[in-house]
């Protein structure tokens, strides 16, 4: 009885035994990375690695600053030039499509007159009438109805030229504000290559201030560079 006690112990010991682990090691391949691909950007060296002496550099100020003629006696504009009046003082343009700008000083309180002077390729000018009918759209008669553009013809250095003149209240390009009795005086001349626009704005008093020296200035005017014409 005993042994048949023990036989049944030991079955029931060997029966309820975990099961032993599989020991047997899979072997692991080795990670293989994928060749990372090189381009013309990576390969470029940021500016903090190319010499000084070779860094790309645009000079703003050479492109658009403007200064004065060195012999302040003049106002120089492309091929042409005349004498400088007294009373006329260089002023920075405030564009690039000005070649030059000249205060007209007033006597009194207004404000001084402008003349500016714009040169364009004869291709990008336009006729004098869609001209007059532009510049009079910045103005109304100082009674608020229309104004009436004058136009004069004479010569400039043998070439003929066109003034045109437009008196009223100045209103601009906008209309916030307003200047009443206002002149605007244009002359225009060509060559065979530019037309050259000499405009006079500021009030009817203070252009007339300078009635004297603007006859002056245009008819002394003349061609200094002869491969222009």
């Amino acid at each position: 009885m005993k042994i048949l006690h023990t036989i049944i112990l030991c079955c029931i010991i060997l029966g309820c035994e975990a099961p032993r682990e599989d020991k047997t090691s899979v072997p692991v391949l080795p990670l293989i990375q994928p060749p990372i691909e090189t381009s013309a950007e990576l390969n470029t060296p940021s500016l903090l690695d190319i010499p000084d002496e070779e860094v790309p550099t645009t000079d703003h100020e050479a492109k658009y600053t403007f200064a004065p003629p060195s012999d302040k006696s003049l106002i120089i504009f492309g091929a042409y030039q005349s004498t400088r009046p007294l009373l006329w003082d260089w002023v920075k343009p405030k564009t690039i499509s000005v070649t030059c700008n000249y205060e007209l000083a007033s006597s009194n309180e207004s404000d001084p007159a402008l003349l500016s002077i714009l040169q364009v390729a004869n291709t990008d000018s336009q006729s004098i009438d869609n001209n007059i009918a532009r510049w009079k759209a910045l103005f109304r008669s100082n009674d608020g109805g229309p104004v009436y553009a004058s136009k004069k013809k004479y010569e400039i250095d043998g070439i003929d030229a066109t003034q045109i003149t437009i008196h009223g209240e100045f209103k601009g390009a906008g209309s916030g504000w307003r200047l009443k009795d206002h002149l605007l005086q244009v002359v225009i001349f060509n060559n065979e290559e530019v037309t050259t626009y000499i405009k006079i704005l500021g009030s009817r008093t203070t252009v007339a201030q300078h009635e004297e020296a603007i006859k002056t200035f245009l008819q002394a005017i003349h061609i200094v560079d002869s491969s222009a014409e």
